[in-house]
């Protein structure tokens, strides 16, 4: 009661000189009386403490037209922040960045947008920080999203050890901005965001806000494969996450192709670069035979990946090629049995070569297409086992 007493009689007090304040360039002309008067009492209080209580009483009674009361108070603090010396004072103007930018983002006060800014550019605190870009966002300040995406871009590629609940704090302030913006120029930091290093919160959070941004992402993706500037991981991440996705069709098997191309582009840095390039194009060839072939480029790469692969990338570019089922996968297919045919009539047939003529007569019959059956026939005719023959009997059988 005697604290509410006393700062009333300080009120009336300064209304005696508010026209004198104004005149000495204390405040806005755009304050109502009564925010004049509470602003005096801010600018001229003896202590970060004291501005902070007056801030606190005012957010408190909201008065009408109170957002430009909260711009001059941040601007006030922003041409002082630099001298500010002492952590307790420094935690207090803080404080008061952070009531000031939350305020004004829920206002969407647009007009403010540049100091808020100055908060983003300027304060240390990452929490400050990231309150101050959740208001631009608020506020669809889009002159400031590059700078937006800039910061989530840096505190993804930040290692997690690295100042880590600064950098979280950053990027879910970032994030929340981008759910705001709701602009698809933030669609692939957020992407990132949520399969970075960072907590569930954080991620969670870029999860929803991808749904946000935009339901329909695709070429955003597959750009991500084409493009020079992303990682192997960035690549496989995103052809995954297409897969899962409902993207028609087409757009699953152009992602698909795109991937399977970059494969033999990219150069390995070391072992776990060859690893990875492995993974993507073994993901790429399933799901060219899943989706079917992205175009008539996709038959030369699954037959570049049986070529040149490793048993188990022949096996998959063998099923892909089996699935696709159509005249360009028989012809390799058939092409692929015939050499097999070559090696064992010179006598160079390895163990691993005769499992995988297995996979490729087993293919040859499982694509249906009366185009296999000269390859298929072609195995009777050379010295292959009986077993190896009566495998080729019985695929033959499965094609009408």
């Amino acid at each position: 009661m005697k604290k509410k007493l006393s700062f009333a009689l300080c009120l009336l007090f300064f209304a005696v000189f508010t026209g004198f304040s104004q005149e000495a360039g204390g405040g806005s002309s755009e304050l109502s009386g009564e925010l004049q008067m509470h602003f005096d009492l801010y600018r001229n209080a003896g202590s970060w403490n004291e501005r902070l209580g007056i801030l606190q009483e005012v957010v408190r009674e909201a008065p009408a037209g109170v957002e430009r009361f909260y711009l001059d108070v941040l601007q006030t603090m922003l041409t002082t922040y630099s001298s500010i010396s002492g952590t307790q004072d420094l935690n207090t103007a803080d404080s008061i960045a952070k009531i000031t930018v939350e305020k004004l983002g829920e206002a969407k006060y647009s007009a403010a947008a540049a100091d808020v800014n100055k908060v983003v550019t300027t304060v240390k605190d990452p929490v400050v920080r990231s309150a101050a870009m959740v208001a631009l966002g608020q506020m669809q300040a889009k002159e400031y999203l590059p700078q937006i995406i800039q910061i989530l871009n840096d505190t993804n590629g930040r290692p997690a050890s690295q100042n880590r609940q600064s950098s979280e704090q950053l990027a879910y302030g970032a994030i929340v901005a981008l759910d705001h913006f709701r602009d698809e120029a933030g669609y692939l930091p957020v992407f990132f965001a949520a399969r970075s290093w960072y907590d569930e919160r954080v991620k969670n959070q870029a999860r929803q806000t991808l749904r946000k941004i935009s339901t329909e992402p695709w070429d955003l993706l597959i750009s991500v494969i084409k493009g020079v500037g992303y990682s192997i991981e960035n690549k496989r991440d995103a052809l995954q996450f297409l897969d899962e996705s409902s993207a028609e069709n087409g757009k699953k098997s152009e992602a698909a192709n795109a991937a399977l191309a970059q494969t033999w582009v990219i150069a390995a840095a070391g072992t776990l670069d060859r690893e990875n390039l492995k993974d993507l194009r073994k993901v790429s060839i399933g799901m060219l035979g899943k989706y079917g072939a992205g175009d008539d480029s996709s038959y030369n790469l699954l037959e570049r990946a049986y070529s040149g692969g490793d048993i188990d990338e022949k096996r998959a570019a063998i099923n892909a090629l089996a699935a696709l089922a159509d005249s360009q996968a028989v012809a390799i297919l058939s092409r692929s049995l015939q050499a097999m045919n070559i090696k064992l009539a010179d006598d160079v047939l390895t163990n691993s070569d005769r499992a995988i003529t297995q996979a490729l007569i087993t293919a040859l019959g499982k694509t249906g297409n009366s185009e296999a059956k000269p390859a298929l026939n072609s195995v009777l005719n050379y010295d292959w086992t009986n077993a190896m023959k009566n495998l080729a009997r019985a695929n033959l059988q499965k094609i009408q």
